[in-house]
């Protein structure tokens, strides 16, 4: 991607959104966009400023997909099913703090016991105006490697759409 700039990306949404009609906006790790940055923390702040504003004047959706940082404990591993926390998330606290919703995936990929290690959990750390207390939100989910899809890991068959999804 070379010397993409936090400007430059933004400037590049703000295209797609206003001249090709972009309602939805998938932004999948933008580690490259702070690195060799002086203040990481600033240009991340800009960013899901910057964001935050498309999202509100366009009325657009955007998901911003981010890594978890390592684990301070050997033990409490996300790989090994450690529980999500706001404080997990890669790229300092402006992305937790602008974001309109949170949701971290948890999975026990080393568990001994298949039926365990094929669990995703997805866990609702943030949501503004739903009332909902962190973390409480919590749906098992299995992935489908017939039709690429994770669905409620109660159901026999993957659903059709989110809309099915009771978060």
């Amino acid at each position: 991607i070379g010397d993409v700039t936090v400007e430059d990306t933004l400037r590049m949404i703000r295209t797609l959104v206003v001249q090709r009609g972009c309602k939805i906006i998938v932004l999948d790790h933008t580690t490259y966009l702070t690195d060799g940055v002086e203040n990481q923390n600033q240009a991340a702040q800009t960013l899901m400023k910057g964001l935050k504003d498309i999202m509100h004047r366009h009325k657009v959706s955007i998901f911003y997909i981010t890594h978890l940082r390592k684990s301070k404990s050997s033990s409490d591993t996300h790989e090994e099913g450690a529980r999500v926390k706001l404080d997990d998330f890669a790229g300092g606290k402006a992305v937790v703090q602008y974001a309109t919703a949170v949701i971290g995936l948890e999975r026990d990929m080393h568990n001994e016991d298949e039926e365990v290690a094929e669990i995703t959990k997805m866990r609702l750390l943030k949501r503004r105006g739903m009332g909902v207390k962190p973390g409480e939100s919590v749906i098992d989910m299995k992935f489908s490697l017939d039709c690429n899809k994770l669905y409620p890991a109660d159901c026999i068959a993957p659903v059709n759409s989110f809309k099915d999804i009771p978060f």
